[in-house]
């Protein structure tokens, strides 16, 4: 297996996706300021992001002038296993490299054949040159480099407009993969964007407005006197003020409060008044947990949970609290209908994982993705039929699930002949359903998460 050009190609299902010997593997997103990476188990664990971290753009100068193998290699980082979750057993670099191999084109090489498969890449990107710069990166070693599309995660009968943001449709891709639909996701990010779904799965549309940084930077460039507030000082400030309890008044008193609660004001005002349009168009929250609908992939929002993700997440999950998190003084309560605000950090890659389980499924059984027919398959079907004989013989099994960051552990409690899934509840209360790959995932994190770190 030789390390070849890998200039990114545009993703054409199914042979874009990952083939059965690909244990892992990499999606990147190309923000503003960072690239976002993230380590993927294998499509037999679901296909999950087990890992996350971010690097700085790419400097074509520095790609040019130096080793291209070396450049690859301080991209990866070395984490200890036991930080990573859901499955990750082993370095990035290990993958590509080979476990303690220094990193070298050969030794890329020699990992490759003994996985028998080329590293699997997929880029969302809007950026060309990072794209090309990132392709470049891959060039050393044994890989295939995709380029996600828009109609990767909606086409144009969903909803989706030809100038849409690739990022906006991934995230919303992820909050499908984590909750179903009818979805709602606020980024806020160097832009603060929201896109939302109907129960259909059908993009309703959305909103792009500065974010905290942009407001800002142009208040200070649009005017003489009024001064720059840097972000990592505005969320030393929100801090400050979170810890001693003492809300910024909507009537500030001094310039810097005065642009703060503008910006804060403005930014939940307005996402509330998202969020009851939202409502008004796809239904109030009921008391029925998310669960799937007639598809088994297919998940029903029906808390009309909330997800907010990008650099300025946390003080977004916090201004949409009933109390504005303690970060500005609240009017008084009104007939508001409470929803459940969550932050997911990496949510696009979330929405990666969507779209190839999405393939994956539609390939009914004929060939896992990247396989010939003539080759070893395993197919969501014959999971089913395969693996377990007695499908009650799971009852009472712990498992674990990761939702964005956060682990939720739970128990199955019964198995449904008439759907072929089987009912987990989690110990804080909800409930969903498993299909065999996913309860297959579900109890190897708990054994990895719970069991392998001595939690219970």
């Amino acid at each position: 297996m030789s390390a070849e050009s890998t200039a990114a190609k545009e993703t054409k299902w199914p042979e874009s996706g990952p083939s059965s010997e690909d244990d892992h593997f990499f999606s990147i997103s190309c923000g503003n300021s960072w690239l976002h990476w993230s380590f993927h188990s294998g499509m037999d664990k679901g296909a999950q992001p087990v890992l996350f971290w971010r690097t700085p753009l790419m400097n074509s100068e520095v790609i040019d002038a130096g080793d291209i193998v070396e450049s690859l290699a301080e991209h990866l980082p070395k984490v200890e296993p036991d930080h990573a979750t859901n499955g990750c057993s082993y370095y990035p670099r290990d993958h590509i490299f080979g476990k303690d191999n220094t990193p070298s084109s050969q030794a890329a090489i020699k990992a490759a054949e003994y996985r028998k498969t080329k590293t699997s890449v997929y880029i969302v990107s809007s950026n060309g040159e990072q794209v090309d710069m990132l392709s470049k990166l891959f060039q050393s070693i044994p890989s295939r480099v995709f380029r996600m599309k828009g109609d990767d995660f909606f086409t144009t009968q969903e909803g989706r407009y030809d100038s849409m943001e690739l990022d906006r449709l991934a995230a919303l891709s992820g909050a499908a993969h984590l909750n179903g639909f009818p979805a709602l996701v606020f980024d806020s990010g160097t832009a603060a964007t929201y896109t939302a779904a109907d129960s259909m799965g059908q993009i309703l549309g959305g909103g792009i407005s500065p974010g905290f940084s942009m407001r800002f930077q142009s208040l200070s460039d649009g005017t003489f006197s009024l001064p720059h507030i840097r972000l990592e000082n505005f969320l030393e400030e929100l801090q400050a003020k979170s810890n001693e309890k003492k809300p910024i008044s909507l009537f500030a008193k001094n310039t810097k409060d005065s642009i703060i609660t503008g910006a804060l004001s403005e930014m939940s005002n307005n996402a509330r008044c998202v969020i009851r349009r939202w409502l008004e168009e796809v239904g109030l929250p009921t008391q029925t947990k998310d669960k799937p609908t007639s598809s088994p992939k297919r998940l029903e929002n029906t808390r009309r949970s909330v997800l907010v993700t990008g650099g300025g997440a946390a003080v977004m999950e916090m201004l949409l609290k009933p109390d504005c998190g303690g970060l500005i003084e609240p009017s008084k309560p009104g007939k508001e209908q409470k929803v459940k605000v969550m932050q997911v950090n990496n949510l696009i890659h979330f929405g990666i994982t969507h779209v190839l389980l999405r393939h994956a499924s539609s390939s009914n059984g004929s060939a896992l993705l990247g396989k010939s027919k003539n080759q070893s398959i395993i197919s969501r079907k014959r999971s089913r039929e395969d693996a377990i004989v007695d499908p009650e013989a799971n009852i009472g099994i712990r498992v674990a699930k990761y939702f964005g960051n956060d682990l939720f552990v739970g128990q199955i409690t019964k198995y449904l002949k008439s759907s072929g899934l089987w009912h987990v509840e989690y110990d804080d209360g909800d409930e969903e359903d498993f299909d065999m790959v996913e309860l297959s995932s579900a109890k190897q994190v708990y054994i990895v998460e719970m069991k392998g770190k001595g939690r219970k």
